[in-house]
């Protein structure tokens, strides 16, 4: 798998703006928190696959919402979490993103949900930097 840093805030802002017309017939927002400068070292492919099927979903089952798509770096890892305030399907839809694991195991990545009861969803991607040695 061939890795190389790259830009994870222009990656994000990319994928908004090609989901943009479908946030808008759901009358929703994407917000992309992630700080300028954030590097990520994996596979650039792939985890734009995740990330954009993440994003499509997650703005698939919102409503009105406003989704943040967000990361942070601490030593050894990076995080990036996806936000949406007003879910229609917050339970329904972690069955439709696990199909993105195959994906994620590849990246030596993993994948938390997180819902609360206002309609609220989190998803949160764990990136390690340290890469196992096969």
């Amino acid at each position: 798998m061939a890795t190389h840093p790259f830009s994870l805030d222009r990656l994000v802002s990319r994928l908004i703006a090609a989901e943009l017309p479908q946030a808008v017939r759901r009358g929703s927002l994407v917000v992309n928190d992630v700080p300028p400068g954030t590097w990520l070292g994996a596979d650039e492919t792939l985890v734009e696959t995740v990330l954009a099927k993440l994003l499509c979903q997650t703005i698939l089952s919102s409503h009105q919402g406003c989704i943040r798509v967000s990361a942070w770096q601490e030593e050894g890892f990076t995080q990036i979490a996806l936000r949406d305030n007003n879910s229609d399907y917050s339970r329904y839809i972690s069955g439709k993103m696990n199909k993105v694991e195959p994906l994620l195991r590849r990246l030596d990545a993993g994948i938390e949900f997180e819902f609360n009861r206002r309609g609220s969803i989190r998803i949160v991607l764990h990136f390690s930097h340290r890469r196992r040695v096969a």
